[in-house]
């Protein structure tokens, strides 16, 4: 596969506006977390993001990025070819699951607030140092309200507290080795979460 760079669907979204307005980052928090993918184990980072941008010409986005370091190691058990550009349409592969702890005052756990949902994602090999091919769940804060609905309902658990979020990325070859991401957000991560998505959650139905 050709390393070639795509940029990240909220960066593509945010470009179609001013130029001054494409160079400004999202407000984004990055979390690392762990993956697994058959035998192999290794390290991998989060990246949600809040944009709330909504003029004639550009919209905002709400996404989740999955980062997968060094994936060309990964090559020969799953496909990221056929999850890679805009116009990759491998179905809907990609199952996330949020879980939030709840305890009572006086600490026992109760159960968590859950949210589920499938998606179709599309992918990129990106230029960080580490080689990494990132996914994208992105939803338009405008023009997308059933995807901005389903992306904002699974992240809203996670606002609430210590919670897990899993990533099951199924492959595109058949019978083909999944990639399992998981995310674990201690209470101060939550609450760093809570402050940068709080106004696309609140833009969603």
């Amino acid at each position: 596969m050709p390393h070639r760079s795509l940029a990240a669907l909220p960066a593509l979204l945010l470009a179609m506006a001013s130029p001054a307005l494409a160079q400004a980052p999202d407000p984004r928090t990055i979390f690392p977390g762990q993956a697994q993918t058959g035998p192999d184990q290794r390290g991998v980072r989060f990246v949600i993001s809040c944009s709330t941008t909504r003029t004639a010409t550009a919209t905002g986005v709400l996404s989740i990025e999955l980062y997968i370091p060094q994936y060309e190691q990964l090559a020969a058990s799953f496909d990221f070819e056929a999850l890679e550009g805009p116009d990759a349409h491998a179905g809907k592969l990609s199952h996330l699951e949020t879980r939030a702890a709840a305890t009572t005052p006086n600490g026992s756990t109760l159960s968590g607030t859950t949210a589920s949902g499938d998606f179709e994602v599309s992918g990129w090999a990106a230029v960080d140092a580490d080689a990494p091919f990132g996914l994208g769940l992105n939803a338009a804060v405008r023009g997308e309200p059933v995807r901005l609905s389903a992306v904002a309902r699974l992240l809203r658990p996670l606002t609430l507290g210590a919670g897990q979020l899993v990533w099951r990325q199924g492959n595109p070859r058949k019978g083909g080795t999944p990639i399992v991401a998981t995310l674990s957000l201690a209470d101060a991560d939550a609450a760093r979460l809570r402050m940068i998505i709080s106004p696309c959650l609140a833009l969603a139905k």
